[in-house]
């Protein structure tokens, strides 16, 4: 395997305006990067090309844990927006069960009368 640097700059090419899915993606890319320095450094258990495949490893698990941190806030939006909908949804329902309360209250009243 040679040095990490085309990975990198496939990666730069695959970012596009940077939203969050994007930055996932890249971090999911990252590590997998990482994970096939570690295996070449398994198979080449020599100083300094098992040294070299480690350090490119943790430049581009590092890079990950960034992209993860720092970007994928992706999964907590789309569950603030769900809860804000289910709120929302339950707010709604509560106030059609306090009418239905109302108009029973009301019904059993007429017919009390009668």
């Amino acid at each position: 395997m040679t040095e990490d640097k085309s990975s990198i700059a496939k990666a730069d090419e695959t970012t596009t305006a940077g939203t969050d899915a994007t930055h996932r993606a890249r971090g999911e890319q990252f590590f997998q990067t990482a994970v096939e320095h570690l295996r070449s450094a398994d198979d080449t258990p020599t100083d300094p090309t098992e040294t070299t495949h480690i350090g490119w490893a943790q430049v581009s698990l590092l890079r990950a844990i960034y992209h993860e941190l720092r970007h994928g806030n992706d999964l907590t939006e789309q569950n603030t927006t769900a809860l804000k909908e289910h709120t929302a949804a339950l707010d709604e329902h509560a106030d059609g069960m306090d009418g239905l309360r109302k108009a029973m209250y009301f019904e059993g009243d007429a017919h009390s009368r009668k």
